[in-house]
Formats: C-alpha cells, sequence, structure tokens
C-alpha cells in the first residue's frame, strides 16, 4: 500500500471517531467521494476502535486482516535495524508496530523487542508520543519495567528504539493457568505496585494500565509494558492534567478512570483506579462492568455511572462462567472487596491517595491487619443513585406500592446494617477512650508505652463493654492479634480464652465461627508452647470443619498440618509426617502444586526432617521453599525469614556453617528492623547466628548474640521455657569454649534440669542437649558423669531412629570420652561408628567428619593401631588447619592430640610443631590457668626436656 494512500486513510480513520457515532456515516459519503475500497477501509478500522482502542494490540486486524496483517509482517521481517536483524512481528496499533528482533554481530546474541512508528503515522502528536516513551524508559531502572537499550532511526527515516523483550503471559493468564491462589495472585500484584508507584515517583502517569500490559515471565516476574500514552509531569507539585481528545483514543476503555473517558485533569489516582479494574480481573476472571454495546458513548456511560458489583458477588454470581481459577465467593467477601472497590470509587479523591497505599493496605490484609479500606455507606449509594436516576425513580415510586414484600427484606437488611455500624462505633469510641485516657497520663508527665496502652484495653474490655458481648468480641479479637503480633503469647491467651465462651454461646457450638476461633486460639497456644491445650482444641476445629464442609477441603488440611506440628512437638515424628502428607496432597488437589499453602507444609514438613536428624532431606526442601517465598513474598516477609531461619538450622546440622552464617545475619538485621528488639522470633534468630560464629571459631563474638537471645527468651517466656534452656545449653558450650567452665557448668545443669523436668518435649533437642552437657563435663574433666549423659543421648537417639549428625556428634563425643577413661578399643569402635554415620548423613568435608576422625585416630593409635591412628589423626587435623586458618578450638584439640601421638611415636621435633600451635591458642582463648593449655604445656614440656637431654 503506497504511503500517500495510507496518510489517507488514517487522517479519514481519525477525523470519523472524533465525531459521534451518529454523524460519521454521512461524513464518510462526503469524504471518501465515492470511493467505495476507502470507505471500507476506513469503516473497518472505526469497527474496530469500537471493539478495542488499544495502542499495541493490533486493534484494526480484528476487523480487516487483509488490510495490515501481510504488510506489516513483511515490512521489516528479515531486515537488518542497527546490529539487530527483525525475525517477526510481535503486535501492532493505529500508530506503532513492535517487532521480535535478535543482536547479530560478534559482540553477544541477545532477543530484544524493536518498536517503531508505522509508516504513514509519523505525525507531530505520534512523534511526540514516541519521543515522551522513549524517555520515560530512559529514565527508569526498576526489575518490573521493561527496560530501553537503545534508539535511533531507520535508513528511511521512521524513528524506533530497543527494548528488552519480555517472553511471558499476561498476568490474569498467567494466575489462571498455574491455580494461583488469592495470596500468590496478591502478591504478584504488589510487585506491579511497585513498578508503577516507581513510576509515579519519577512523574509519570501510566495511562493504559490492564492485564496485557503486565507479563510475567516464566520465571515469575512480573513487567510493566508500554508508556506509549504515559504522561510526564512537568513538576513534584503538577496536580495533574487533561487529555486531549486524540489522546483519549488511544487508551482501553475498560481500564480506563471515569475521569479519563470523560476528558478531565489525570492525576496518578488514575493509575491506581486502573490497577483496581485489572485485580478485580485477577480475583474474579472477569469485567467489573457489563456493557450493552461497545460505542465510545456507552462505554464512557457505563464506568461514569455504574457501580462494579462487589468481587465476590461477580464470582457468586458466575462462577461457572469466570475465566478465574478463584471459585469460592468467601475468599474475597469483606476486606477484599472493600480493598478493590475503594481503589475503583469513582471520585479520585476517595481511592487510595497512592499506588503505595493501595499495595500497603494489601499488605496488610496479607498480614491479618486491619485494612484502610471500608464499605461504601448506605447514604452514600443512595445519593449518587438518586441524583443518576431522577426521572426512573419517580415512576418507581408508584411500583414501589406493591412491593411490601420487599420492603421486609430490606428493613431486616438495614437492621443489620445498623448493628454493623453500630458495632463499629462501640469499637471506635472504646480504643477513642483508650488513646484519651493516655494522652491524659502524658499531660501529667508520664509516658505510656504500647504494651501498657494495650493491658489497659484488655483490662476494661469485660467491665466496660460487659452488656456488648458483639463489640467485647471485636475489640479482644483486635487486641489479642496485636499481642500476639509482639510476642506477647500468655496475654493473647488470657483473652482468647474468654472470647472462646462468648463465640460458643453467640454462634453454636458447632458452627465455622466457633471452628475458626478453635484454631485461633490453638494457633496462640502453639506458639506459647502450650501444646496439651492446643491439640484438643485443633481437634475439635477439625471435626467441626469436616462436618461442615467435607474431607477434601483447605480448611481440613490446614489443621491437619496444625495437628501435625503438634505431634513434632510431642516427639511423635511418624504421625506428624504422616498428617502432614494428607495435608500436602490435599493442597495440593485445591490449590496447586506451586501455591502457597503447599509451600507452607512443604517447610513444616521439613522442619519434621530436622527433627528427626534427616539434614540432608531437610535442607534439600528448604532450598525449594526458600527460592519460592523469595521469588514470591520478597526477602521481608515474615515467610520468608521463618524459612532462612529453619534452612541455617539445617546447614548447621550438615556442618556447613560457612554458608549459614551470611544468611543468619540477613535474617537477624532484617528481623530486628521489621519486629523490633523484643520479639521472639528475633531470640530464634540470634541463637542460630551464634551457633554459626561458634562453628566457625569466632566463639567470642557468638556470646553477645546468645545472650541477647536469652535475655528476649527470658522476658517472653520465662525462664523454665524450653526455648530459654535450649539457648542456656548452647551457651555453656559457648562458655566451655572458651575458658568459662564454672559457668559452662552451671548453665549446663540449668538447660538438662529443665528439659528433663517437662512432660513433653522434642527428642531430637534433648538428644542435643545431653551431649551439650556431655561435652561441657568433659571439658571440666568430670569423665565418668560424661559418659553418663553421653550414653543417655546415644541410647535416645537409637530408640527414636536417629541416623545423622545429631547420632554422629554424640557417638564421637562418646567415643572421647572413654577413649580419656583408658577404653581405647571401645573408643575406636564408637569413632569408627561415628565416621560411617556422619559420611552417610553429611558427606566427607565437614566439621563433624573432621573431629570424629581426630578423635578416633586418638583411639587408635592408644589401641596400639598406630599407623591407621595417625593417618586419621593427620587427614582430621588437616582439615581444620585449611578451614579455619586463624585457628579454631576444635583445631586445637587436633593439633594436641596429634601432638601426642607423635610424641607417643618418639618422634618429638614432628610433635613440637603441632603442641605449640596448640598451646598458642589455647592460651589466648583459654587462659594461661585454663586445666586444657595446661595439659598442651606439660606434653610441649616432655617434649622440651627429651630434646635437651638427647640434643
Amino acid at each position: 500500500m503506497e504511503a500517500a494512500r495510507w496518510a489517507r486513510i488514517t487522517n479519514i480513520y481519525h477525523a470519523a471517531i472524533a465525531r459521534p457515532p451518529v454523524e460519521r456515516a454521512s461524513f464518510l459519503g462526503e469524504e471518501c467521494d465515492g470511493d467505495e475500497s476507502l470507505r471500507k477501509q476506513v469503516e473497518a478500522m472505526v469497527r474496530s476502535h469500537e471493539l478495542s482502542g488499544d495502542f499495541i494490540e493490533l486493534p484494526a486486524f480484528a476487523a480487516a486482516p487483509e488490510l495490515l496483517v501481510n504488510e506489516l509482517a513483511g515490512a521489516l521481517t528479515g531486515r537488518s535495524i542497527g546490529c539487530y536483524q527483525v525475525e517477526s512481528l510481535l503486535g501492532a496499533g493505529g500508530m506503532g508496530v513492535v517487532y521480535l528482533a535478535e543482536r547479530v554481530d560478534d559482540q553477544y546474541r541477545k532477543q530484544v523487542a524493536i518498536k517503531l512508528i508505522k509508516r504513514g503515522m509519523d505525525t507531530e502528536e505520534v512523534l511526540r508520543h514516541f519521543r515522551d516513551e522513549r524517555q520515560i524508559l530512559a529514565d527508569f531502572d526498576h526489575p518490573h519495567i521493561a527496560r530501553l537499550f537503545d534508539a535511533g532511526t531507520t535508513e528511511d527515516g521512521l524513528p524506533y528504539f530497543i527494548m528488552e523483550y519480555v517472553a511471558g503471559e499476561p498476568i490474569d493468564e498467567y494466575c489462571n493457568s498455574r491455580n494461583f491462589s488469592v495470596n500468590e495472585r496478591l502478591q504478584l500484584f504488589r510487585q506491579v505496585c511497585a513498578a508503577v508507584s516507581y513510576a509515579h515517583r519519577h512523574l509519570v502517569i501510566h495511562r493504559d494500565i490492564k492485564p496485557s500490559n503486565i507479563l510475567v515471565t516464566k520465571e515469575g516476574v512480573p513487567k510493566l509494558l508500554d508508556f506509549g500514552i504515559a504522561k510526564i509531569l512537568q513538576s513534584e507539585t503538577s496536580e495533574g492534567l487533561t487529555i486531549t481528545a486524540p489522546e483519549q483514543r488511544t487508551l482501553t476503555p475498560e481500564y480506563a478512570s471515569p475521569e479519563q473517558v470523560q476528558g478531565l485533569r489525570i492525576t496518578t489516582a488514575s493509575d491506581v483506579y486502573s490497577l483496581g479494574v485489572v485485580l478485580y480481573k485477577l480475583l474474579t476472571g472477569q469485567s467489573p462492568y457489563r456493557f450493552k454495546t461497545r460505542t465510545p458513548h456507552e462505554l464512557a456511560r457505563t464506568i461514569v455511572e455504574t457501580e462494579p458489583e462487589k468481587p465476590s458477588q461477580a464470582i457468586a454470581e458466575r462462577s461457572n462462567d469466570s475465566q478465574s481459577t478463584i471459585r469460592n465467593p468467601k475468599l474475597l467477601r469483606g476486606d477484599l472487596d472493600n480493598i478493590v472497590l475503594m481503589a475503583m470509587r469513582k471520585e479520585t479523591a476517595r481511592r487510595y491517595r497512592s499506588v503505595d497505599q493501595f499495595s500497603e493496605d494489601i499488605a496488610r490484609y496479607l498480614e491479618g491487619l486491619p485494612v484502610l479500606a471500608r464499605k461504601d455507606t448506605i447514604l452514600y449509594r443512595s445519593t449518587k443513585f438518586i441524583r443518576r436516576n431522577k426521572v426512573g425513580l419517580a415512576a418507581a415510586a408508584l411500583v414501589f406500592l406493591t412491593l411490601v414484600g420487599g420492603v421486609i427484606a430490606i428493613k431486616r437488611e438495614a437492621r443489620r446494617a445498623e448493628g454493623e455500624a453500630r458495632k463499629a462505633v462501640a469499637v471506635k469510641d472504646f480504643l477513642k477512650s483508650l488513646f484519651s485516657a493516655a494522652a491524659r497520663t502524658q499531660a501529667q508527665g508520664k509516658e505510656r508505652t504500647a504494651r501498657e496502652l494495650l493491658d489497659d484495653g484488655a483490662r476494661r474490655i469485660e467491665g466496660e463493654l460487659k452488656d456488648q458481648p458483639d463489640v467485647q468480641f471485636e475489640v479482644t479479637d483486635l487486641i489479642v492479634n496485636i499481642y500476639r503480633r509482639l510476642g506477647e503469647y500468655d496475654r493473647a491467651r488470657a483473652l482468647m480464652s474468654a472470647n472462646l465462651e462468648r463465640c460458643r454461646r453467640i454462634e453454636g457450638p458447632h458452627s465455622i465461627a466457633l471452628a475458626e476461633m478453635l484454631e485461633s486460639f490453638a494457633d496462640a497456644s502453639y506458639e506459647a508452647g502450650r501444646y496439651d491445650e492446643a491439640l484438643p482444641m485443633y481437634e475439635e476445629a477439625l471435626a467441626i470443619q469436616r462436618r461442615k464442609q467435607g474431607e477434601h477441603t483447605a480448611k481440613v488440611a490446614t489443621l491437619l498440618w496444625d495437628i501435625a506440628g503438634v505431634k513434632r512437638q510431642y516427639g511423635d515424628l511418624r504421625a506428624a509426617e504422616e498428617l502432614q502428607k494428607q495435608a500436602l496432597a490435599i493442597f495440593i488437589e485445591t490449590k496447586g502444586e506451586d501455591s502457597s499453602e503447599v509451600m507452607d507444609v512443604r517447610e513444616s514438613l521439613s522442619i519434621t526432617y530436622l527433627d528427626g536428624d534427616r539434614f540432608a532431606e531437610a535442607t534439600a526442601m528448604q532450598e525449594i521453599v526458600t527460592a519460592w517465598r523469595e521469588r514470591h513474598y520478597g526477602p521481608d516477609s515474615g515467610a520468608t525469614l521463618f524459612i532462612h531461619y529453619n534452612y541455617v538450622a539445617g546447614l548447621l546440622g550438615l556442618g556447613r556453617a560457612a554458608e549459614a552464617l551470611p544468611i543468619a545475619e540477613d535474617t537477624v538485621m532484617r528481623r530486628r528492623r521489621l519486629l523490633g528488639s523484643r520479639h521472639d522470633q528475633l531470640g530464634r534468630s540470634l541463637s542460630v547466628l551464634a551457633r554459626a560464629l561458634d562453628d566457625l571459631g569466632r566463639t567470642e563474638e557468638a556470646l553477645p548474640h546468645i545472650s541477647e537471645a536469652l535475655a528476649i527468651h527470658r522476658e517472653g517466656y520465662g525462664p523454665s521455657h524450653l526455648e530459654f534452656a535450649w539457648d542456656l545449653s548452647w551457651q555453656s558450650i559457648f562458655e566451655a569454649r572458651i575458658g568459662r567452665l564454672a559457668e559452662a557448668e552451671r548453665h549446663r545443669t540449668a538447660a538438662l534440669n529443665s528439659f528433663k523436668s517437662q512432660p513433653t518435649i522434642r527428642p531430637l533437642r534433648l538428644c542435643i542437649v545431653q551431649s551439650n552437657a556431655g561435652f561441657v563435663l568433659a571439658e571440666a574433666g568430670r569423665l565418668e558423669e560424661a559418659e553418663t549423659q553421653l550414653t543417655e543421648a546415644t541410647t535416645l537417639c537409637r530408640a527414636q531412629r536417629f541416623h545423622g549428625v545429631t547420632y554422629a556428634r554424640a557417638l564421637d563425643s562418646l567415643g572421647d570420652v572413654v577413649r580419656r577413661r583408658g577404653q581405647a578399643t571401645r573408643a575406636a569402635e564408637l569413632g569408627q561408628e561415628a565416621i560411617a554415620v556422619q559420611g552417610q548423613s553429611a558427606g566427607e568435608n565437614n566439621l563433624v567428619m573432621a573431629l570424629a576422625r581426630v578423635h578416633t585416630g586418638a583411639a587408635l593409635c592408644a589401641s596400639g593401631q598406630i599407623d591407621e591412628g595417625e593417618r586419621l589423626l593427620r587427614t582430621g587435623v588437616e582439615w581444620l588447619e585449611r578451614t579455619f586458618p586463624n585457628g579454631h578450638f576444635d583445631l586445637a584439640t587436633g593439633r594436641f592430640l596429634l601432638g601426642q601421638a607423635l610424641v607417643g611415636r618418639g618422634r618429638l621435633a614432628d610433635a613440637r610443631p603441632f603442641l605449640q600451635g596448640a598451646l598458642e591458642w589455647r592460651q589466648a582463648h583459654l587462659g594461661p590457668a585454663d586445666p586444657r593449655t595446661e595439659a598442651v604445656r606439660q606434653s610441649l614440656g616432655t617434649t622440651t626436656l627429651a630434646t635437651q637431654k638427647n640434643p
């Protein structure tokens, strides 16, 4: 087609769509002046505009494929633009066209997208759009916005730019094809919000946000595309802009805001609206509006005047026709309905103030916090409806008199709404009174902490709200959730007990509401370590859910998973694993293989493996969950940090402290920033960070971290809690390794007594605590007591069928103790078993294996197998020297034992360097008066004397 012909077609097309539809036929008759071919071509483009209007989605192709497809596809295919060769057509619209191309020079190979203005369309308006988009992309550097690589002009004068090629699916198709859950869709959507917010901070309004402009790669990374009609604000004080008539034509009506379709001033609130429509589509699989026709007038009227129905209602009414995989309206009812509809409010002032606020409200929903979005009031909706429908309402008033039955239903709904409103006001007034009291106290010169404020509220619930049980329920639930997030589990538990009884009275003994309350209370009890209290509540909730919902539901899977957690705490790992696998199967069936629920259960299963001394299986599963959560939730998510904590524990179990340390440090940093300095999860992360440092020979650095963990857990749980005792056991190890044997003895006794006094414990932890106690006793020279503890540890490991790293450590420590007690043959046997177990469970290259070789080598030398003993000793010491060039507690032990073995063989000169190295480290870290330092000094003195006698 000649350029002049194409230019005439497009000029008439633009003039036609600028006119009202009723005027277009006569206008085309005049302009085309009997040229029927010309008129048909323009009419095809006008019909396509009415069906779509998109800038980059081939709007004219649907109605007139013979007109454009072949020409565009063949126009540049095979040609070169700069160092890129065009491969195929990706998409086009009335003004622009995008091709897939590949770099073909000798530098490197890379696929890109090349966008250029279509021949004949290089008007000043189109060129301005093109320059704007190019400048916008040049200024942007964001992981969720397609990047600009280069720009230029073709040989025949067409401007182009080269951008990142995104091989992905539109966000709605991506979510549906993978059966994403609601939470997964929300997490992915928040990444898109981050991209739009980035654009807004750079003074750019996108103005054409829709699923086809948000592609998600196979790695799960969303990319925002097509800033072709974006607007650059001139300054940060710019409040908005008005779109001129030609610019209106390029937007996509289904996702355009009311102010866009009316040609009013545009602000960032327009992008908030479009994002709301995208989220509506993501959650329901359908548009929020039902268009009777596709004319611009009908589209605009519907968008401006029609209130969208709630997403949950849209699913309920048309679930069979929905393209979304979400079918249960209960998943959206309430906060999600309100969040979506707040983003889509007609008036810009009543939407979210920013994309960040919109995204943050979604985050609050995901975290179970109150959201900013609230339902529109009946008065507000009624006023707007009357304003738009004055004539219709006058006629309807005559019909209304016959609808008496409808009046009853309306009154009932009004009473319900009034009750909810009354309850909301009562809750607000109660909270307001709390803050007023705090303000009065502050005015008197007394500062109130957040916890004191919550405690005041908790005390006043029973007295001030005793005549309003529904309000009591709401306020209690609010305060309980805050307590739990602060780690104040005992305070939360006391309030929940009262709320549970209210729920039984108000909702009944077999209600879903009661099941949910039981589950929530059981969760709090579990978090507080009250497993005997949590189990019957979980089981009662499971019985209700099975009776009401059936066997194969996500809620049943959740409760099976919860009960498995209790079983694991009791040490019944077989039952826990079986229940977790049942829950996993149900979640895969109901939520999909790649769902958050499936990942959550896999994480729990990995913890069961950890508790079963199956560290290799645990870390393999944790790596999968870690990658998924980092991709979907980001590094600051509580779920991501929790799997990091467990992954560190798994790596430490395998002796991979060097890998564990940076993850542990990052987790502590993020938890401290996000949770504050007193949260129990920070305490747990500090504990594994201390262990990682100790494993790497940096025990002095580990002590402040374990001390802080102890302080957090003492305050949060009390000194009798197992988490406190667990930290105390590790502190005793660290103290023994830096010469503080008296403190180590005291703390190992307290930790062991705590564990042995508990009715239910995790057996693996008891094995470890007993092994730690045996180590401390052995270092203090109390070998008989050490042997007792280590024998109990190995016996428990065998009874529990623990055949991994924990068992290997206990065997190795026991072998070392019995060697020192003169039982060299038995020691060698225990050591060889430890080497075999460790090799099978964690491989050859780790600290446990090196130390087992050292101890076993010493035992073999003592039993007369000197050559094999020295070989093992040297192998262990050489690994420790390579791994810890700056020294390590176990390296000093290895050098000492190897030096002794060489002295026993009469090789004094060979022995001296090893003994000297051991002495220097022990003097520096244990102190010159420590008996272990003195033992090395005596051995070294023996070699010195012998050398002096035999120079």
